[in-house]
């Protein structure tokens, strides 16, 4: 059962780096394991504080990811309305571009 608990808190640590908010899922059983194996010692209160801050970081990972998907759906807005305004100057250059191919042609005819 240790055993267990460790390759989870080890799963745990891999989501963490890739911030992957389930990493507090993973480790929640993990650390109520610890706790029961370790009581009544003093180590137990250790992974009582970890289970309490899994709760908190779960909890502030899932509301600061909603922040982080409005702030990235708006950065993506913004970069589709620049692009939206590049590719329509692009559209007037071109515009311009042919007018002057046009114009370079008319002159070259009439020599």
């Amino acid at each position: 059962m240790t055993l267990i608990a460790v390759i989870l808190g080890a799963v745990g640590a891999i989501l963490s780096v890739f911030k992957n908010r389930w990493c507090f899922a993973v480790w929640l059983p993990c650390n109520g394991f610890w706790i029961w194996y370790n009581y009544p010692g003093i180590q137990s209160w250790v992974f009582l504080v970890m289970f309490w801050s899994c709760l908190v970081g779960w909890w502030t990972w899932s509301h600061d990811q909603a922040a982080g998907d409005a702030m990235h759906k708006s950065m993506i807005a913004e970069l589709y309305s620049d692009n939206k305004k590049l590719c329509t100057g692009l559209t007037h250059y071109k515009d311009k571009v042919v007018e002057l191919e046009n114009e370079l042609d008319r002159l070259k005819e009439s020599k």
